[in-house]
């Protein structure tokens, strides 16, 4: 967005811009905003455009919420899963909400989460069927580290019979070591002959 371009009426998180508001103490821009909650709040526009506020608060308040399962695995999870898909400043944000990773609105809410996914299981974690979709109850699974790896957008994929695996799933089902298989297919084998054992 360009440095001295209208933001009037665009969104920011939970924010709508409504006015110009102004200049605060060290005469930086700031602007007046409308939360989705109700209140208003005059934010610095720097710190609007660069994904440092994104509510008047109440995310923070309800993101904070204490629902009795606070110190659970579950509710890290999904504290994990809102953090890195709505605040900028998380590590990974830009390999989700940076990249257009959304928690749909009914997860919001811990209570919801919970409902739709149950306790965390032992030695699981969340997983999205597609890895480029959305945290949502149709998309989302609790997975083992090992299912995960094989659900990650830097695995390669290989159609064969019908069927599309990943290729250390492939190596697993085949009782080819996954590295043959690999080399196999950089020289230009075609699939049906790299996966024949022997």
């Amino acid at each position: 967005m360009e440095k001295n371009e209208d933001v009037k009426g665009n969104r920011f998180g939970r924010l709508v811009v409504v006015e110009e508001a102004e200049r605060g103490k060290y005469k930086e821009l700031r602007l007046i905003c409308k939360c989705d909650c109700g209140n208003i709040k005059n934010v610095s526009r720097a710190h609007l455009l660069g994904g440092d506020v994104n509510s008047c608060g109440c995310w923070r308040k309800e993101f904070k919420k204490t629902h009795g399962m606070s110190h659970t695995r579950t509710y890290q999870t999904w504290e994990n899963i809102i953090d890195r898909c709505c605040n900028a400043n998380n590590d990974r944000y830009g390999d989700y909400g940076g990249r257009g990773i959304k928690v749909c609105e009914r997860w919001k809410a811990f209570e919801n989460f919970f409902a739709d996914m149950g306790e965390r299981p032992t030695g699981k974690t969340i997983d999205r069927k597609d890895c480029n979709g959305d945290y949502d109850p149709k998309n989302c699974c609790w997975s083992t580290p090992k299912e995960q790896q094989r659900n990650r957008r830097k695995n390669k994929t290989v159609q064969y019979g019908g069927k599309i695996k990943c290729l250390a799933e492939w190596a697993e089902c085949l009782g080819i070591n996954c590295s043959t298989l690999r080399k196999r297919l950089s020289r230009g084998w075609p699939v049906w002959r790299a996966f024949q054992n022997g």
